[in-house]
């Protein structure tokens, strides 16, 4: 950096304003994120120089894309870290009503096809308040599904957890 900032003021790079041009559009960039190399960027211009307001201007362009580009990578890693532990919740909520679902299912299945219709229909009536008893973890899965969608940003995403829930609910 201190080389090149030398060589902008030898008699070659005056004569030839292109190669000017180049070297104040690129020393910018070989200080950015180094203070010390800033700060030695700074103080070889004057603030009142064309070079230096246009190094000053290059710089407060690069500094403002650094700030905005940080502030969208903090609010993307907050919205991945908040999806990721509902995301979780939602997973381990929708895998305890499969099982429990699966279970009744099963129960249902190995029902005897003997005449005890008394006896029969005293299982189904008891697989019938099981099923009943999957309401709230139905409700948990959707409510946590309906916060997990509010948080992602993407479609596909959105949709494919709406559809599990809406699978669970045809079950």
């Amino acid at each position: 950096l201190i080389m090149l900032l030398d060589r902008i003021n030898s008699p070659f790079v005056r004569a030839n304003a292109s190669v000017l041009q180049a070297l104040m559009r690129l020393i910018p960039f070989l200080a950015f994120g180094d203070r010390e190399k800033m700060l030695a960027l700074v103080n070889h211009f004057k603030p009142t120089s064309q070079e230096g307001k246009s190094i000053d201007n290059k710089m407060s362009e690069i500094e403002k894309k650094w700030n905005d580009l940080a502030n969208q990578l903090e609010k993307r890693y907050k919205s991945l870290h908040d999806v990721a532990d509902t995301s979780a919740e939602f997973e381990a909520s929708l895998n305890r009503l499969r099982e429990n679902l699966q279970q009744i299912s099963d129960n249902l299945d190995s029902l005897p096809n003997d005449s005890d219709f008394e006896g029969k229909l005293q299982k189904i009536t008891q697989l019938e308040r099981q099923l009943e008893g999957q309401r709230p973890l139905l409700a948990d899965a959707e409510a946590t599904a309906a916060t997990v969608t509010s948080v992602i940003s993407d479609t596909k995403s959105c949709a494919d957890i709406k559809a599990k829930v809406q699978a669970l609910g045809k079950h």
